[in-house]
């Protein structure tokens, strides 16, 4: 089982009236500056950005992104869990931005084509954070047996999210009080126990969704719900709809990003054909699910920057 998991990549032309879809997910991002300037605020602290940084925070932190010079502001992000990344500094060091952007870049073309929970966008993902590492190795602790057990109960939990996780036997396994299993696996992984594993089961419902046949009553059995309206209202409260609302929202997105692809027809022209009352709601939800504007996917694969 991979250590490191994408949940999302993309680009993005930074407006503004941008802001997260949904901003409460305590997952990290690294942001590469693609062209122009901007500021940031990340938890209250200022950024001033010039085009090429990289910088890494929490999802939630990120509280103003804002263009200060003459250029577009484009960004590329990537949002994923890896049990270590807490320890990685807001501006981490980079001998080779060339490369790291390279990776990211690898990593985004992936994620357009096939989603997230694939080997390749995996391997990507722990390339970049690979050279991170090397070129920050004060901030990635040393392994020790907690970091490892915490390590082990992630992958364990993202390999079968719909088991009967219980935070009292996770600490017990660890040979740890429920107090101190909560306080260790927060500091290490960025969010509580229940939090991580209701996000990985919420995650792979996702997944199911967009990619599989399955109902939604079989989804909820697989992923551990005993009781589908439960699921429906949890995963409405962590993906603001509901699952088949999710569902068909992700198949008008995959019928539109086909004509993007065969036809020259116009994004409103597309967006009616496939359902979508709003140009705006389209576009919204073409980045949220496929990683980028559908214009610039529409430009990527002209280009031949992905198939």
């Amino acid at each position: 089982m991979k250590e490191s998991l994408v949940y999302w990549a993309g680009h993005h032309e930074v407006t503004a009236d941008w802001q997260w879809l949904d901003r409460k997910q305590p997952h990290r991002c690294i942001w590469h500056l693609k062209q122009g300037d901007g500021q940031a605020s990340i938890h209250g602290r200022e950024l001033d950005l010039k085009e090429g940084d990289f910088f890494v925070c929490r999802m939630d932190e990120v509280d103003k992104l804002v263009q200060t010079g003459r250029n577009p502001l484009n960004v590329t992000v990537c949002v994923f869990h890896a049990p270590w990344a807490p320890y990685l500094p807001l501006r981490p060091r980079v001998k080779d931005p060339s490369f790291l952007e390279s990776c990211l870049k690898r990593l985004v073309q992936n994620f357009l084509v096939h989603g997230g929970r694939t080997d390749a966008s995996s391997r990507w993902l722990e390339a970049l954070l690979q050279l991170l590492i090397d070129d920050n190795p004060e901030a990635v602790p040393p392994v020790e047996d907690s970091l490892v057990r915490i390590r082990q109960l992630c992958q364990a939990i993202d390999a079968d999210p719909g088991a009967a996780w219980k935070v009292d036997e996770l600490a017990k396994d660890c040979d740890w009080s429920v107090s101190h299993f909560h306080r260790q696996f927060k500091q290490i992984v960025g969010m509580a126990p229940r939090e991580y594993i209701s996000q990985s089961r919420v995650s792979a419902a996702q997944a199911l969704l967009r990619e599989g046949e399955l109902s939604v009553a079989d989804i909820a059995e697989r992923l551990g719900y005993s009781d589908v309206a439960y699921f429906s209202k949890h995963f409405r409260e962590m993906s603001q709809c509901s699952p088949s609302e999710y569902r068909s929202r992700c198949r008008k997105v995959y019928a539109g990003r086909g004509l993007l692809k065969g036809t020259t027809k116009d994004l409103e022209e597309i967006a009616e054909q496939v359902g979508f009352k709003e140009i705006e709601d389209f576009n919204r939800y073409f980045t949220e699910i496929v990683g980028t504007h559908p214009a610039n996917y529409r430009e990527l694969y002209r280009t031949g920057e992905i198939e």
